[in-house]
């Protein structure tokens, strides 16, 4: 299923939430755009002393078996900017691939 097929602007098809919306962002003739902020990311430190969950994350809820493929750009401003893909069960059950 394609979750952007007539996407324009600001407005989210049907299903579609955002956990931490980014200020910055649009549907555009190329796909989805997103402006992250500062230090946005997720990551949890292996030893439990740090978590950050304030990425941008455009979801939709799914069940049973799925497939998910996508083409991800990203414009890297410094080192530590990518672009990624995450899914997530919960809080604590989630994974993402970075570009």
């Amino acid at each position: 299923m394609n979750l952007f097929p007539a996407a324009q602007g600001r407005t989210l098809p049907n299903g579609l939430t955002w956990i931490n919306e980014p200020q910055d962002w649009e549907f555009t003739a190329a796909g989805l755009e997103v402006f992250a902020g500062p230090k946005a990311d997720w990551f949890c430190d292996p030893a439990e002393e740090f978590q950050n969950k304030s990425g941008n994350f455009l979801y939709q809820e799914v069940t049973g078996d799925f497939s998910l493929s996508a083409f991800v750009t990203a414009d890297m401003q410094d080192a530590a900017a990518s672009g990624y893909l995450m899914v997530m069960d919960d809080d604590r059950h989630w994974a993402k691939v970075c570009y």
